[in-house]
């Protein structure tokens, strides 16, 4: 079992409605979030959705939640969660040849439901930020 300990993760703001989904008519909110580990990181969105559901929100990988550009949203009210790795910056490096990974992502949530989209966004939203010294382990 990998783990990847995370020096901190951080919101750049707090989740906002950014448009409305045209196809069905749903709400689209998006967050992003900026992280540190201490080491390579290989599942960056995948250990941010572990570390949702951890805290107890309601996510699960292909059925509520999506990882990356690829699939297309669900159909249904939602809401629906994409986790989305946006390139980070590039690492730092330690005095003693450690590297710390500079990750990025955007978390959108979209749903039909304005109430209850924007509660998930900010469910999400306050499970990540300010997370600090945490490793996640992969299974």
């Amino acid at each position: 079992m990998a783990s990847t300990c995370y020096l901190e993760i951080t919101a750049i703001q707090r989740p906002f409605s950014v448009q409305i989904d045209a196809g069905e008519s749903r709400e689209v909110f998006s967050v992003n979030f900026s992280g540190e580990s201490d080491g390579e990181v290989s599942e960056w969105e995948e250990d941010l959705v572990r570390l949702c559901v951890s805290a107890g929100v309601p996510l699960a990988l292909n059925t509520n939640t999506l990882i990356g550009r690829r699939k297309p949203w669900p159909t249904g009210a939602g809401p629906f969660a994409r986790f989305i790795d946006t390139g980070g910056v590039a690492p730092n490096e330690t005095h003693n040849g450690d590297i710390r990974e500079r990750l990025s992502a955007q978390v959108v949530v979209i749903g039909r439901d304005f109430d209850a989209t924007r509660s998930r966004a900010l469910a999400i939203w306050r499970a990540l930020d300010g997370v600090r010294n945490t490793t996640v382990a992969s299974p």
